[in-house]
């Protein structure tokens, strides 16, 4: 009996002390553990295959969401089909804010599905994903609920903005909107905006006051989505001009569909609180804002080989508004005239220089192709004795930072001031020329080259803070890989958001570099371009 109890116990405790919990993974096991126990496993049994319905048999379809809030269906939910003999007809799927679209129940990715016909009665459920938006969100309503078709009559509607600090938020103020741009309102699919608030707002804090005109980018040509809104903060932040629209990434939703990312910006405008000159159009010593512009229209003139057109309003007299034509238009001459013959003293007497020298780094730096072509600002206020031609404001850098051809996708070289190989702006070209206009080049920037070597982080760190947004806008807009807009073959080799955004932060690193080695030559002073 004694020797029975014994076996027992001994029994008992080598269970106990034999006894593991099963490992939950084998990254749990030490890495020379090797088994001396075979470990069998059985296939789970495969289900029994449905069987083959007859021709002709009804079967029902149906197609849900798994979560109302987070997505919609357009389309007819529930259909019949006939097996071999129909099929469904399509359903679309539409995530709402802040849900992303992750796929179908049966594994199926597509947002557009149809020609279906299983084999029994089947729900397909869209699975929607909480997807949370790190952006601004704009939402325009038309009074049409339709698309926005002109770029020169505004529509009515409401504007509403949320997913923003509580005290910027807006909800259905009344507005009007129409297209804008050149040749992007023509060739691209996704549509820059006009905005014309029925009230003055300074939308989510971007100004220095309330207006009523603000505009909303979509930067198609760009898949970095950041050209314009980086050169536009770097120029801000030189501060010699005195104006530089602010801007800000929103996510835009029309009439409830969602269009991808925007930016938000400021309208380049006379106003107090933007371009800041005198506002009277009945006298002829007024201020007048310009756009040195391959599309310009009446009120204009021509200096040289290039077109100015009058931005501001003028005079409703016709014998008046001539005048203040034939008047700025000889200021602008004797402007002109002086930097060809090139006297510093007399340049600067009629000329605000500092302007210039920065307006010429932005545009150098970024390697701007339309500079000379379009949307090339200056301002002149007659209303002030003694007032000199102001340069900016900057406008318009998508086809910048290497995303261009033709050699401006080249970091190398030298591109405002020079007549071959770069663009034809007329002032840049014949100030270069000047050994003292490139000495103050040289002094400034090194005076700013601390803050143009910080370029490459900021695109680094905005794009991947704002990352689930901007890569979203690719799924509305599935652009890698396509020529948009003059993007050079090392563009379309980029085949995500992530080589979009380092293929721009990198290519920036190389201009900064190559830019700071060659002004601080004596060659680019003494013998310049």
């Amino acid at each position: 009996m004694r020797k029975l109890i014994a076996l027992l116990l001994m029994g008992a405790l080598c269970l106990v002390g034999c006894t593991r919990q099963k490992p939950s993974s084998s990254d749990d096991l030490p890495q020379n553990a090797t088994s001396t126990n075979p470990v069998t496993t059985t296939a789970p049994a495969e289900p029994d295959p449905i069987p083959e319905p007859e021709r002709g048999t009804e079967i029902s379809v149906r197609y849900r969401v798994n979560f109302p809030l987070a997505g919609s269906l357009q389309g007819l939910a529930d259909q019949t089909v006939y097996y071999g003999q129909t099929t469904t007809s399509r359903v679309t799927v539409t995530a709402n804010p802040g849900y992303r679209f992750a796929g179908w129940s049966d594994g199926y990715d597509d947002l557009i599905r149809g020609y279906d016909c299983p084999k029994t009665d089947t729900v397909y459920t869209a699975i929607f994903e909480y997807d949370p938006m790190e952006l601004p969100m704009v939402h325009l309503t038309t009074s049409t609920k339709r698309d926005v078709t002109s770029k020169t009559h505004y529509i009515d509607g409401t504007i509403t903005l949320s997913n923003c600090a509580e005290e910027f938020a807006i909800s259905n103020l009344d507005m009007e909107i129409r297209g804008r741009g050149n040749s992007s309102w023509d060739i691209m699919e996704k549509k820059s905006y006009r905005l014309r608030l029925s009230e003055k707002q300074n939308l989510l804090n971007l100004g220095e006051g309330k207006t009523k005109s603000w505009v909303l980018l979509a930067v198609h040509a760009d898949q970095a989505l950041l050209r314009n809104h980086i050169t536009m903060e770097y120029a801000r932040t030189l501060g010699g001009m005195a104006f530089m629209p602010a801007s800000t990434a929103v996510d835009l939703y029309l009439n409830g569909e969602y269009r991808g990312v925007y930016f938000l910006c400021e309208q380049i405008e006379v106003n107090r609180h933007r371009v800041n000159i005198a506002e009277q159009p009945e006298s002829l010593y007024t201020g007048y804002f310009l756009e040195m512009s391959a599309y310009a229209k009446d009120p204009r003139f021509t200096v040289g080989d290039k077109r100015y057109e009058i931005k501001n309003d003028l005079s409703t007299s016709p014998q008046l508004k001539k005048e203040q034509i034939n008047y700025i238009h000889t200021e602008i001459q004797r402007c002109w005239n002086a930097v060809v013959w090139g006297d510093e003293k007399v340049v600067r007497l009629l000329i605000d220089v500092p302007s210039v020298v920065d307006a010429y780094l932005v545009e150098e730096l970024f390697k701007n192709k339309d500079d000379g072509w379009d949307s090339f600002y200056l301002y002149f206020d007659a209303s002030v004795e003694g007032e000199k031609l102001h340069f900016g404001p900057i406008w318009d850098f998508d086809l910048t930072g290497g995303n261009t051809d033709n050699g401006a996708d080249l970091y190398e070289g030298l591109w405002a001031g020079v007549s071959e190989g770069g663009t034809d702006n007329p002032w840049f070209i014949e100030l270069m020329k000047q050994e003292w206009f490139r000495v103050l080049v040289q002094e400034r920037w090194n005076e700013v080259k601390s803050e143009t070597m910080k370029i490459p982080s900021t695109i680094i760190s905005k794009a991947k803070a704002n990352f689930n947004s901007f890569d979203r806008n690719f799924e509305k807009w599935p652009t890698f890989g396509e020529w948009i807009n003059q993007q050079p073959p090392a563009i379309r080799e980029l085949k995500s958001y992530t080589e979009h955004y380092n293929y721009y932060a990198k290519w920036m690193q190389h201009r900064i570099a190559w830019l700071n080695n060659y002004y601080n030559t004596e060659d680019f002073i003494k013998k310049g371009p």
